[in-house]
């Protein structure tokens, strides 16, 4: 009677082959053993989260496993993702070979980090096979969600401070977060406020005697038909000029 085994040279989606992969295992690898820095660890946590790792598949072998996949660019996104292969045994150590074509070339980058971190993922969610990724139109619908800009109001750009803030230095002693903050240093350089409607029909009549054809001579007469004016932080200023609708008058 002929007797059936499996072949090793299919990749699939089963998850039966992979050994006990554990988050902690994966830190300890990139920590201990390849001296991964903490910022291509967190980059590839980040792989894992935002869903970049996929067409993830698995190839049984006679000392573990060969796991596949592909890894979206997080740059050149029109370009082709990367290619990834990890070697997995059955026995710890368990990852043995790591490798990706982007330029770290040997796997020790953010795209293999956020592979083994899936293939975490997949056991501690006892996964039998890779799940299939859903699209927007099989997901519930979010319309009823609020949105995250609840309760957030428009202000002008001259009363945003940008700042970042500070953790303490030092983890023993609790310690305030402090910022400092930048704010933009747009200023007027005549009295405010503006002499607008003087200063405007003083030019246009001077430039009027004297006979002047210039394109600002035109402006001048063009706007003269216009009377709407806006209250601005430089004062009364006519309706469509930029400082009109850049510094509105903010009433707190």
């Amino acid at each position: 009677m002929a007797v059936w085994t499996t072949s090793f040279t299919v990749y699939a989606t089963n998850l039966s082959y992979l050994p006990p992969l554990t988050l902690n295992i994966v830190e300890s690898w990139a920590d201990e053993g390849s001296k991964i820095p903490r910022s291509i660890l967190l980059k590839g946590y980040s792989n894992w989260i935002e869903g970049y790792i996929h067409d993830v598949e698995v190839k049984r072998n006679e000392a573990g496993c060969s796991v596949r996949a592909r890894s979206f660019r997080s740059m050149r996104k029109n370009e082709p993702p990367y290619n990834m292969k990890v070697e997995l045994a059955s026995e710890n150590p368990f990852i043995r070979y790591t490798h990706c074509t982007c330029k770290a070339g040997l796997g020790h980058c953010n795209h293999l980090l956020g592979l083994l971190y899936t293939l975490a993922h997949y056991l501690k969610m006892e996964h039998k096979s890779v799940p299939p990724r859903a699209s927007k139109t099989s997901l519930p619908q979010t319309w009823h969600v609020p949105s995250r800009t609840l309760g957030l109001k428009p202000k002008p750009i001259s009363t945003v401070s940008v700042s970042k803030v500070k953790p303490p230095n030092s983890s023993t002693h609790r310690v305030n977060r402090t910022s400092e903050g930048i704010l933009p240093n747009v200023y007027c350089p005549v009295p405010v406020p503006l002499p607008c409607s003087e200063f405007e029909e003083n030019l246009r009549e001077n430039l009027k005697a004297s006979g002047s054809r210039s394109h600002m001579f035109k402006l001048l007469t063009a706007s003269n038909q216009q009377k709407q004016l806006v209250t601005t932080e430089f004062g009364d200023l006519p309706l469509g000029s930029v400082l009109s609708y850049q510094l509105p008058q903010v009433l707190y």
